[in-house]
């Protein structure tokens, strides 16, 4: 009875922790989008036509290898909520509150299972602890960057699966009674692989699970009479997708390993190196954020450049030796702590490890974070009674203080401008936070206060071309604000700048405001002059076909049709891009040269027959509208 009765108080405290956990996080939605927020998600804009194909566009056309439908069909859902910030926000709350029900439910169980078994018969002690970690862990402050920041609701997604699988594992093989051990074994299997499969579509990590599954497996093997066959298969069969990343690896070692570095100002080495010093910092920030600064915009984390420079990853690499090489010590002894250990480490192997993708992000160690919890329940759990009082006065003073700073950051988050100021002042050196600033300014309407920002500013980054352009684009912002970005220093900037992705994608906005006429007179001369000196910028060769289009458009919109001609002539020799073909029958229409536009549109039509292309379903309505105007030239020329 005192044991239902123990139950029934800690579910419901768990209800009541979880709205808390909402509580914590509503100041930040009255926030702004960052980054990649808009670029992600501004197909929702369309969604409210109700069309297929707008709907399959959208969903197929995610970023990542597989384009993570799982995340976007979430978001598709709000889509009236589009533009607005908060209700994408709010949602992204609830799947935190979710995971944290998932966390409790997950160091339930494997305290029971895998701790000593004095820890296992208190269960009402269990539970409570089981409770106070979970919430100690949703709480953590370094969350704020992945729960406020509205597209990664991708990683929280994906999060939610794993524990979703890991929870099914442990449930299954350590617990349950249905049918005969064969059948569960089975059941465990299927259920993690479905998992695997839905948290690979929500974000690649998700590939993951079944490592981590096969640590518990490892650490404390479940007492089921299955048969040794029947076992090797199955794990091998749990395996399956890391031999198919595996493999995906060996086979497309050039594009991830070689090609994919070309694009970063650091090396395959460096990037490893790198992650010695930035995976420790992660578990400190995680268990001690006082005095921390939770920043999402760390473009210029200082690399290291070897084991010696600097000395911190030397160090860095030792704790990381010394954590694996203490998981493996104390496994049969303190299970749940090598658990803990390995899942934080198996959790950061992919996005922290060798692939070419930017050094830091916080939102990286969301679910590796959960590893470093479950090791603090192991330290609790392995406690003399004498001293279980004291580390449960430890656990919830950590929890309040969490939940303190938690608060705190989301009510900054809750506050844009107030945000950007203290980011670009904790780190003015960085490309972003600068970008980040000038662009809250703008949001503000403060486009005087955003020039003027950035004439003060830009000395900072002599080497960069994207910070002259992000100016220039001021002038098609406020209309009331001229840009007075100094043509020189844009001019020789384009010249002699290092390739920047982000110089191409503020060129692309910029050439979208000029199409909707936003832009003051004036500004198209400079994009032009601009994109011309950028095509002779070898390190910019890599975007030649964009610079290409750019210049052809603007060539286009002036009535200099046969210049425009040329310039799309030489992108389509670098690719057969569909809107660069869009374009070049536009053109060709223009000139009218019909036969060479009928050419071109047939090369589109035959693309897009039966195909699947994102790109084809996102130029439907337009690709139709050339072909009006091609039947219709027929029709006049007959």
């Amino acid at each position: 009875m005192e044991s239902l009765k123990a139950r029934i108080i800690v579910y419901a405290t768990s209800i009541i922790l979880a709205g808390a956990l909402l509580f914590l996080n509503l100041p930040g939605a009255s926030g702004a989008w960052i980054l990649d927020d808009t670029g992600n998600l501004s197909g929702l804009a369309s969604l409210s036509e109700g069309s297929l194909e707008r709907y399959y566009a959208f969903l197929a056309g995610g970023v990542g290898s597989l384009g993570r439908p799982a995340s976007l069909v979430t978001f598709a859902f709000q889509h009236n909520s589009w533009p607005e910030p908060y209700y994408f926000k709010v949602v992204n709350y609830l799947i935190h509150a979710a995971n944290f029900l998932l966390v409790f439910v997950l160091l339930c169980n494997l305290m029971r299972a895998i701790a000593s078994p004095k820890a296992g018969t208190n269960l009402g002690l269990v539970l409570f602890f089981a409770l106070v970690i979970a919430f100690a862990w949703a709480a953590s402050p370094i969350h704020q960057t992945t729960v406020q920041y509205v597209i990664q609701r991708m990683a929280m997604l994906a999060a939610f699966w794993m524990l979703v699988g890991i929870n099914l594992w442990v449930y299954l093989l350590y617990f349950s009674r249905f049918r005969s051990a064969d059948c569960r074994f089975l059941l465990a299997i299927v259920a993690v692989l479905l998992c695997t499969v839905m948290a690979v579509l929500s974000k690649e990590n998700g590939i993951l699970l079944p490592l981590l599954c096969m640590v518990v497996f490892w650490a404390k093997p479940p007492e089921l009479q299955v048969s040794k066959p029947l076992r090797f298969v199955g794990i091998n069969a749990v395996l399956s997708p890391i031999y198919l990343l595996l493999t995906v690896f060996i086979f497309d070692f050039q594009k991830y390993f070689i090609d994919a570095y070309t694009y970063r100002d650091f090396s395959f080495f460096e990037r490893v190196y790198s992650q010695f010093r930035i995976i420790p910092m992660y578990a400190a920030k995680t268990l001690y954020p006082v005095g921390q600064d939770f920043v999402v915009l760390w473009d210029n984390f200082p690399v290291s450049r070897g084991l010696l420079a600097p000395i911190s990853t030397v160090f860095g690499l030792a704790l990381l030796i010394a954590m694996l090489v203490l998981s493996f010590v104390v496994r049969k002894k303190y299970p749940l702590i090598t658990i803990g250990i390995l899942v934080f480490l198996i959790g950061h192997s992919l996005e922290s490890s060798v692939l070419a993708l930017e050094l830091y992000f916080e939102h990286r160690n969301y679910l590796p974070s959960v590893g470093l919890f479950i090791v603090l329940a192991g330290v609790v759990v392995g406690l003399p009674r004498k001293v279980l009082s004291v580390a449960t006065v430890g656990v919830i003073l950590f929890s309040l203080m969490f939940s303190l700073i938690s608060y705190q950051e989301a009510r900054i988050w809750g506050n844009p401008l107030k945000q950007a100021v203290r980011w670009y002042e904790s780190n003015p050196a960085s490309t972003r936070t600068q970008s980040h600033m000038a662009s809250m300014l703008v949001s503000y309407g403060l486009y005087g206060k955003a020039n003027d920002f950035y004439a003060q500013t830009i000395d900072e980054f002599p080497d960069s071309v994207t910070k002259p352009l992000m100016w220039l684009e001021i002038s098609c912002l406020g209309r009331d604000v001229e840009s007075s970005v100094p043509e020189i220093l844009l001019y020789q900037s384009a010249q002699a700048a290092a390739y920047d992705k982000n110089a191409i994608n503020t060129l692309s906005s910029i050439m979208e405001k000029l199409e909707s006429g936003s832009c003051v007179e004036g500004t198209a001369k400079k994009v032009l002059r601009a994109s011309l000196i950028l095509l002779g910028n070898k390190n910019f060769a890599k975007a030649s076909v964009d610079l290409n289009v750019a210049v052809a458009k603007i060539y286009y919109y002036a009535g200099e049709f046969d210049r425009a001609s040329l310039y799309l002539a030489d992108a389509l020799t670098g690719t057969k891009r569909l809107d660069v073909l869009f374009a070049a029958v536009q053109v060709a229409l223009a000139q009218d040269d019909r036969s060479y536009a009928v050419e071109l549109y047939n090369i589109m039509e035959s693309r897009c027959r039966n195909s699947l292309d994102t790109q084809c379903f996102e130029l439907n309505e337009e690709i139709e509208q050339l072909r009006q105007q091609l039947n219709l030239a027929r029709a006049t020329d007959g």
